[in-house]
């Protein structure tokens, strides 16, 4: 099994990432992958409808969104924010 592992998060010290990655060990048997993201290696403006027609959508994206398509199973670490979660 494929897994992809990140933290929604931007902030290099996070408690999110040290969780993910260290519940990712637990799903580590003989014949899986765990690929951990950082979530800094993607990142891309705040989405402009305006941008999106001038400029296309970001290679970014579709590098993040390729790497969750070829995952077999998602773990992602969230954080609460103000009720909510981060923009990240």
């Amino acid at each position: 099994m494929k897994i992809l592992a990140f933290a929604g998060t931007s902030n290099r010290n996070s408690i999110n990432k040290t969780f993910v990655t260290s519940t990712s060990k637990y799903y580590k048997e003989a014949d899986d992958s765990i690929e951990l993201l950082d979530l800094n290696h993607f990142e891309m403006p705040i989405y402009s409808y305006d941008k999106e027609v001038e400029l296309g959508i970001p290679q970014l994206a579709h590098d993040f969104a390729a790497k969750m398509d070829a995952a077999d199973f998602l773990l992602i670490s969230l954080a609460e924010h103000n009720g909510s979660y981060t923009t990240a």
